[in-house]
């Protein structure tokens, strides 16, 4: 996240999976362990703070120069849009599915690892949604 690179200077974030169980979001560079903390906050204040979420879609030229997470690791079609999920104020990044309209539809995040290997560091996490009953 773009907003973490104050807190976490040498970071930018380079791909994401958000499927259930298997969450996770890879940086460029090395988190610390100790920085945990600081993201969950971030992460928490995101939530709270109730973030519309737009679908956008966007050409190509267009996503490559706006989208947080670089493009190459999105699946797209020469020519066609690409889908876009944007957090208001936050940054965007393309997106298959997005089932929330808002950050606060998210519920209870919790970042469980940071795992470093080769100059890229993974934080993975786990989401409990608002009425889901878990």
């Amino acid at each position: 996240m773009r907003l973490l690179s104050a807190s976490i200077p040498g970071i930018s974030e380079s791909k994401a999976s958000h499927a259930p169980g298997a969450a996770l979001i890879e940086f460029r560079g090395l988190i610390d362990g100790k920085h945990k903390d600081v993201i969950q906050a971030k992460v928490g204040e995101l939530v709270r703070q109730a973030l519309p979420i737009r679908i956008n879609w966007w050409s190509e030229e267009e996503a490559r120069e706006r989208c947080t997470v670089v493009l190459e690791n999105a699946k797209v079609k020469e020519g066609e849009a690409v889908r876009v999920c944007e957090v208001d104020g936050v940054g965007s990044c393309p997106c298959d599915e997005t089932l929330v309209t808002s950050t606060a539809d998210l519920g209870e995040v919790r970042v469980r690892r940071i795992s470093r290997q080769k100059g890229v560091s993974k934080a993975s996490y786990e989401v409990k949604r608002v009425g889901a009953g878990e």
